[in-house]
């Protein structure tokens, strides 16, 4: 069921440019396969894997993944830790309120705050960098690495493929969003105005400018963007400010960020955003 022209509730799917514009991360029709029952694992197609589809969870699954992987907040309702779309939509927006409000309106030497902008940071990367940031190596070296996560994840023989494509049909998700978000007024109010940016760091502002242009929105059944652009961004911030940019392979890179910020939030402090130089990629000064 569609609505031309309005979106009901995250309810339904948005007809965009006379097309429907993927918005829904938990429908049948975004989770179950794309052709057939073949493939490896069962009912996996080529298709399937790089929109995103054949993700079906169970709800004690999704749980584990959404603390695993997404990090959210544990046995929060309305935050990401459920299998809902107003659950997972409420945590790109509480993420990018918490960025902007953390950046202006609280002390940034508070004990706390800077891990929380850098783990907030690493899950933009997470959902926002495009498929090169989500390559099978790439899942593998981070979630794969430690043999009870991975058995955890994906179940005894520790096949981590489910966990790529879930990824992928939220990262759809939330570039959708937030393209919809900049750029289509609701009740006659834009969700993020172009004043709502100023307190971003330049880095996601950026990003962001590539996510409000009309070549960003992914349709039903397309594939998710490979975000080289918005890698680049991230790159050229942190090469201007290396001695040795030849030394900064982005897979490394972002390795760190979801292991040291993600994975392992629970050894995250203050430090690790600086260390593992996800500030400097997005340009955050202090």
């Amino acid at each position: 069921m569609g609505y031309r022209g309005t979106h009901i509730s995250y309810h339904h799917f948005y007809f965009h440019n006379n097309r429907v514009l993927q918005t829904k991360a938990f429908a049948v029709s975004t989770t179950a396969t794309t052709v057939g029952d073949g493939g490896e694992p069962r009912g996996s197609t080529e298709l399937d894997e790089i929109t995103g589809h054949n993700c079906s969870m169970s709800e004690e699954d999704y749980a584990l993944f959404a603390n695993v992987v997404l990090c959210t907040r544990k046995s929060a309702l309305h935050y990401g830790g459920y299998q809902s779309e107003s659950a997972f939509l409420n945590t790109l927006l509480c993420d990018f309120v918490c960025l902007t409000n953390l950046s202006v309106l609280f002390r940034l030497d508070e004990n706390g705050t800077r891990r929380d902008i850098a783990q907030i940071l690493a899950r933009f990367s997470l959902l926002m960098l495009g498929a090169e940031a989500l390559t099978p190596r790439i899942v593998e070296r981070v979630w794969g690495s430690n043999p009870i996560t991975r058995r955890n994840l994906g179940g005894p023989r520790g096949d981590l493929a489910l966990i790529r494509r879930r990824l992928i049909s939220l990262a759809v998700v939330a570039n959708n969003m937030f393209h919809l978000w900049l750029t289509t007024p609701f009740n006659d109010t834009m969700i993020i105005p172009t004043e709502g940016l100023i307190h971003v760091p330049p880095g996601m502002r950026d990003i962001l400018a590539i996510v409000k242009d009309n070549t960003s929105a992914i349709y039903v059944r397309e594939p998710l963007h490979d975000g080289q652009n918005r890698i680049n961004i991230l790159l050229n911030n942190l090469r201007s400010n290396s001695t040795d940019p030849s030394s900064l392979p982005f897979e490394d890179i972002v390795v760190s960020w979801f292991k040291d910020l993600l994975l392992g939030d629970d050894q995250a402090n203050d430090q690790t955003g600086v260390d593992n130089r996800i500030f400097q990629a997005y340009g955050y000064t202090f």
